[in-house]
């Protein structure tokens, strides 16, 4: 029971989709790759709340997002970490 919002290639051509869920433990970021099954970049309940980000590639091979509060993210795919900055981008 799960819906995709994001989808993005990394350099190497891994596909990252964001996905939420009726049930909180699967939302957030996936990794997929075409030899093993998907899995899932859990950072505490920092990538949960990304779970209807767009995500878009950067011009120095990170893949970035903004959740619902506006809160930056960003997926290294080199080492499959996923960090949140300190600034937060205001909504009006």
């Amino acid at each position: 029971n799960q819906g995709i919002s994001g989808i993005e290639y990394d350099t190497n051509g891994n596909l990252w989709v964001s996905a939420t869920s009726s049930c909180n433990a699967n939302k957030g970021i996936y990794k997929i790759t075409t030899t093993s099954t998907p899995s899932y970049l859990y950072m505490g309940s920092s990538t949960q709340s990304f779970d209807f980000t767009q995500l878009e590639l950067s011009n120095y091979g990170l893949i970035l997002g903004v959740n619902n509060s506006g809160s930056f993210g960003y997926i290294d795919p080199s080492n499959n970490t996923f960090s949140t900055t300190t600034y937060n981008i205001s909504f009006t």
